[in-house]
């Protein structure tokens, strides 16, 4: 992706201490608050079961943010929140590994394969 290994966090230790340091100069900008406002809002030109979902994807996407970022957009940054998106995402994640798979390029099938390998193996 064009960045320095030598930057990018290589741990979640690594993560929390880079959001630790960054973390003052972050600030919730106009911009910022249009672009959220708008992936959680319907369109109301999409079809009603689209709009929906996407709403629905962007609001678990959000959800996923730390609790000091969703308060940040004054949004709760509760445990509760926490738990409810893990249980979410989990559910999601059971329910696409019993859909097929689309046809892709060798190299998908091949990463398919090993992560289905690698779960059997435990």
């Amino acid at each position: 992706m064009g960045l320095d290994p030598a930057i990018v966090p290589a741990s979640r230790a690594e993560l929390a201490a880079y959001f630790d340091r960054v973390r003052p100069q972050l600030a919730l900008t106009d911009e910022a608050r249009r672009g959220v406002g708008g992936l959680l809002t319907p369109q109301p030109s999409a079809p009603t079961g689209m709009a929906l979902a996407l709403s629905s994807i962007a609001a678990i996407s959000f959800s996923t943010l730390p609790r000091w970022a969703r308060r940040m957009y004054g949004l709760p940054g509760l445990p509760t929140t926490d738990l409810g998106v893990t249980v979410a995402l989990r559910a999601l994640r059971t329910a696409t590994t019993l859909l097929p798979d689309l046809p892709a390029p060798p190299d998908i099938d091949r990463a398919r394969r090993l992560v289905r390998e690698a779960r059997a193996a435990g």
